[in-house]
């Protein structure tokens, strides 16, 4: 059963059907202005086991004009885990994708948008910030980690875990994900004018940020055993042209230990109001007045 499923009284909004085999698609769960994807709260790998340093709890979008908003709850740092003998020396965070095309990813390569967020991940591109065009592919193997969703579908079932991609089941998350688990971008276009700046916990709790809230007031566990805490961080950007209507938005760790994905939808620009203009009668009235009382201002000089 979806995390989102145990507790009633949660407001959600729906779409219509974003296709790629995805039944009754929702806006993730919908609470104080921010639509969330939550995730099982035991699908995360660490260390061979189910729980630990990498497991994800939720990933959050808000659109505020063309401002996005992201906030994600989890216990993997934006620093991520340093590491020996893999890329950059740590297994960080993946980039975040973005998917207008109502594809799986796999058709989709080319056409998606993403932001990457953390510096010491293993994206082609480097500056932070968003990109349009983007490519992507799965780092997991290179950083200790999976092949693929399924694969690391399979090891959680296995070990008792609730396998899942936030909003996406385990059932859906397999045919989108399939043959494309797309960790890190490797090919894209950085959006020219897309202001990029990252937020901590404090400044998305000022925003609205509260999974707690989107749980009905349930608490995700803070710690585990091994000492992996809670961790509150996130983003904003301004989106690019094109970002409008119903997406699949997700995040991996490289290592594709847990990931999270929510589907939603981006309001179009709301153009200014341009005021009418004066019709020509008016423009006649205004002008045959002006006219009569320049005649009456006017002195005869005899």
């Amino acid at each position: 059963m979806k995390i989102q499923q145990i507790f009633a009284g949660v407001a959600t909004a729906t779409l219509c059907t974003f296709g790629m085999g995805l039944q009754a698609a929702h806006a993730g769960t919908v609470y104080n202005g921010w639509n969330y994807g939550i995730d099982s709260f035991k699908d995360g790998v660490s260390n061979g086991n189910v729980g630990g340093l990498f497991e994800m709890y939720g990933l959050g979008i808000k659109q505020d004009g063309e401002t996005i908003y992201v906030g994600i709850d989890a216990r993997l740092p934006l620093t991520g885990m340093a590491t020996g003998g893999v890329t950059n020396g740590s297994i960080a965070w993946g980039d975040l994708f973005f998917n207008f095309t109502g594809s799986p990813l796999l058709n989709a390569q080319g056409s998606l948008f993403g932001v990457r967020f953390a510096s010491n991940n293993d994206a082609s591109v480097k500056p932070l910030g968003l990109y349009s065009g983007v490519s992507g592919k799965n780092v997991g193997t290179s950083n200790q980690g999976f092949g693929s969703y399924a694969e690391q579908s399979k090891h959680v079932s296995d070990r008792g875990g609730l396998p899942g991609a936030g909003e996406l089941t385990d059932a859906e998350a397999k045919t989108y994900f399939k043959d494309a688990s797309l960790g890190v971008i490797t090919q894209g276009q950085q959006v020219v004018g897309s202001v990029f700046e990252a937020l901590d916990g404090a400044a998305l709790s000022a925003l609205g940020f509260n999974l707690n809230g989107a749980l009905g007031g349930a608490t995700p566990p803070q710690s585990d055993a091994g000492g992996a805490t809670r961790q509150t961080f996130g983003f904003k950007f301004t989106r690019g042209e094109g970002m409008v209507g119903d997406f699949v938005a997700h995040v991996f760790a490289e290592c594709l230990n847990d990931g999270m994905a929510v589907r939603g939808n981006l309001a179009p620009k709301k153009e200014a109001s341009t005021p009418e203009p004066i019709s020509l009668l008016g423009l006649a009235a205004v002008g045959a007045a002006v006219a009569s009382r320049r005649q009456r201002a006017t002195v005869k000089v005899g």
